[in-house]
């Protein structure tokens, strides 16, 4: 089981091309959290992106494979990306109130339990500490639940196209 980013250029969605610059950073910085792994904090993992490729007569058609941790392929963790809080369909309600009707917690608590206290402690020690600074959208960022929807306080990033480092933070 993986994830493969394909290219996609719409009038609705924009220009979201995937170029060998951008296949190869992405897969390039994979690389550099892995080399970190040990380093990272216990409440992040990522979607490896392992492998990428651009055909040489169509360069502005890469695509880039994710591996899937086994721990969410055996169904032990599941994920949900942060738009899925508010999200939903007519079939599915929002994730937050299922969270917070499970829970019995006030909104405001669970939300800053749940999302920003733990979040808010990631970012700053991997963007103050490892220089590696995550663009940590709705959709790339997601949260770790047990299979009973039990949130773990950690999360799970996808998506290095939009991580930027700091190199001389590393340096140092």
């Amino acid at each position: 089981a993986m994830f493969a980013k394909t290219p996609l250029q719409t009038p609705m969605c924009g220009d979201r091309r995937l170029y060998l610059k951008t296949v190869g950073r992405s897969v390039g910085f994979s690389g550099l959290m892995q080399s970190a792994r040990a380093d990272l904090p216990a409440t992040l993992d990522y979607l490896p992106e392992s492998v990428g490729f651009v055909p040489r007569s169509l360069p502005d058609s890469g695509a880039i494979v994710r591996s899937i941790p086994e721990e969410i392929k055996e169904g032990r963790i599941l994920v949900a990306p942060v738009f899925s809080l508010l999200g939903g369909n007519g079939r599915h309600e929002p994730l937050l109130l299922t969270l917070l009707e499970r829970s019995g917690m006030p909104p405001r608590q669970l939300v800053e339990e749940m999302l920003c206290a733990p979040f808010a402690r990631l970012w700053l020690e991997m963007s103050l500490r490892l220089g590696l600074i995550l663009e940590a959208h709705a959709q790339d960022l997601m949260l770790m639940l047990t299979p009973n929807l039990t949130p773990l306080g950690r999360f799970l990033y996808r998506d290095f196209e939009g991580l930027q480092v700091d190199w001389e933070l590393r340096r140092r």
